[in-house]
């Protein structure tokens, strides 16, 4: 018998100067839960159940503290406050069907989504889900992050590679070719503190 397990981290901590060791928070998802880690206290709470659909991707909005994420299920980007004790689902916008990738550009109040189902859209919309703008069609887009410093998008395309492309679409470079055996679940961008 194979197991599968689904897991979607998005990491919360809090960076101390004088201290070799790191407080905050780790959120996963398992399948259809939304999970919460203390890594003081090492408590898990269950955050948010979401019914049937699968919770692929997530992202944090740091300045409005909500959690964002596709329901793949149902074709919808939905949000809860966090830290709260109310954990309500609003839906923030329908997408096209099977949204996979998210990221939030907490900075320019923008929310970015791939659907590589049908469309192989790379959309975008304000983070109350105003102005849906259809941003491109690329091949088999699965994950996008942001480097909103630099305005750099990186998209992991399915069996294909990752590739950066600019905040306005210019300048689109693929970074990493892989074989078509190869398919890149996860990404992340790293951030160095000096």
């Amino acid at each position: 018998m194979e197991v599968k397990v689904v897991l979607c981290l998005c990491i919360l901590l809090h960076y101390r100067p004088l201290a070799s060791s790191y407080s905050g928070k780790l959120l996963y998802s398992v399948y259809t839960v939304i999970m919460e880690y203390d890594i003081d206290t090492r408590n898990v709470t269950v955050l948010v159940e979401v019914g049937s659909s699968f919770v692929l991707a997530m992202d944090y909005n740091y300045k409005n503290r909500f959690i964002y994420f596709p329901r793949y299920d149902t074709g919808d980007i939905v949000r809860f406050a966090y830290p709260s004790k109310n954990r309500t689902l609003q839906t923030v916008v329908q997408t096209d069907p099977y949204p996979l990738g998210i990221a939030v550009d907490s900075t320019n109040e923008h929310i970015y989504w791939v659907a590589p189902a049908y469309t192989n859209a790379l959309s975008r919309c304000n983070l109350d889900g105003s102005n849906l703008t259809l941003l491109t069609t690329l091949s088999v887009p699965y994950v996008v992050r942001l480097d909103v410093i630099n305005r750099w998008m990186y998209i992991v395309k399915a069996y294909i590679g990752v590739m950066k492309l600019r905040f306005d679409l210019a300048d689109q470079q693929m970074i990493v070719n892989i074989t078509s055996s190869t398919i890149i679940h996860c990404m992340g961008i790293g951030i160095y503190l000096c």
